[in-house]
């Protein structure tokens, strides 16, 4: 683990989870979305759950990071595409799954550290995985 101890790296073993984490921190502060995560996993813990899940329930959970009506309705798309439509290949092929998304998953599912980024944070993370793979 990182020192930024990213989302992503908390769930790069949850390739999905990743996805809705990516979502979730879209226009949104890390410190809002610590404080209900676990609850939002603990809920619903596979794309199949978040794919038949009540928007209305959904929208209570990811109430506090804003945008929750576009948020929940991403969520469940993402999820619905993610469990019966999506062959694993490419997540700009998800709904919902923009740069961000998709460079998370690159970095931190496929292991590809040689992407260009946008995201000032995931730009930290390469320098610090660079760095360390580098180190004798």
């Amino acid at each position: 683990m990182s020192p930024l101890r990213l989302f992503q790296e908390r769930y790069a073993h949850d390739p999905w989870a990743l996805l809705c984490c990516t979502i979730c921190l879209n226009l949104c502060s890390g410190r809002e979305f610590e404080k209900m995560h676990e609850d939002l996993f603990a809920l619903w813990p596979t794309p199949e759950h978040m794919a038949m899940a009540d928007p209305r329930d959904l929208e209570v959970i990811v109430g506090p990071l804003g945008l929750q009506r576009r948020r929940s309705l991403s969520l469940i798309r993402m999820s619905a595409a993610y469990a019966y439509l999506w062959d694993g290949r490419d997540p700009d092929d998800l709904p919902g799954i923009g740069k961000y998304g998709s460079d998370s998953y690159r970095i931190f599912v496929r292991g590809e550290l040689d992407i260009q980024v946008e995201d000032k944070e995931l730009r930290k993370y390469l320098e610090w995985i660079r760095e360390r793979n580098s180190a004798p």
